[in-house]
């Protein structure tokens, strides 16, 4: 489907992760599956991927969550883009979608990686679903965070919630509860496999660490079905 919006905002999130709001015009509304991407339109016949970053109950707003490192026209798209710019989008796409079992949820994600798994954490607390859900996100420092006031809020209002942040290359002492030292590896062989063998496992991020994770919770006995991942 051919999707027009127009942006209404444009946040820094830290020194690369830009957060863009658009507003849809065409059609008003729009019904996807949480995880889902949007083709967007970066440049003249030039698109990118971007996952959806809101629940699914918000259906005339999208969200993206742009990493500008690249600096590609992607990148660019993030940086430059100003309220009222028209965005041409097509979609929605993917595959990675929440099951509808009463297993446990573990997400995991590292750097930008994050717009599907908010979007669906977002979206099954809304709905509120009782099983037990997760988030282990990876970072390379402290300096790198962001979303953690929200993610902080969820798991206080939802006693079914849990988070944690793992940080690969601390610069200074921990002085956070949520976060950890470590990869996602780390903080997932340490506890949540052991603790939740019956558990779901949704990834995003690059492609190392979802073979990385894949690899592991094979070895732990984790059967393919249930694993679902999204790489980049």
């Amino acid at each position: 489907m051919d999707i027009t919006g127009k942006i209404i905002s444009n946040s820094k999130l830290n020194d690369y992760a830009h957060h863009l709001s658009v507003k849809l015009t065409e059609p008003v509304s729009l019904d996807f599956a949480a995880g889902q991407f949007l083709m967007v339109e970066v440049g003249q016949n030039q698109k990118r991927a971007y996952s959806i970053a809101n629940s699914e109950s918000q259906k005339d707003l999208i969200e993206f969550i742009i990493d500008t490192r690249p600096g590609g026209l992607g990148s660019q798209f993030g940086l430059q883009a100003k309220p009222d710019d028209i965005v041409k989008m097509a979609g929605p796409f993917g595959h990675l979608k929440v099951t509808d079992t009463p297993a446990p949820k573990i997400f995991l994600a590292n750097g930008c990686g994050i717009p599907p798994m908010k979007s669906m954490i977002e979206t099954m607390l809304e709905q509120k679903r009782p099983e037990k859900i997760i988030l282990l996100w990876g970072m390379r420092f402290f300096g790198d965070l962001y979303l953690e006031e929200r993610f902080e809020t969820l798991e206080q209002i939802h006693p079914n919630f849990m988070f944690k942040i793992c940080i690969s290359r601390p610069e200074h002492e921990n002085d956070r509860e949520y976060c950890t030292f470590g990869h996602v590896t780390d903080a997932l062989c340490l506890s949540e496999i052991k603790q939740h063998v019956d558990a779901e496992y949704y990834m995003c991020g690059k492609i190392e660490m979802i073979k990385e994770v894949t690899d592991e919770l094979k070895k732990r006995g984790i059967g393919t079905e249930k694993i679902f991942s999204e790489g980049y």
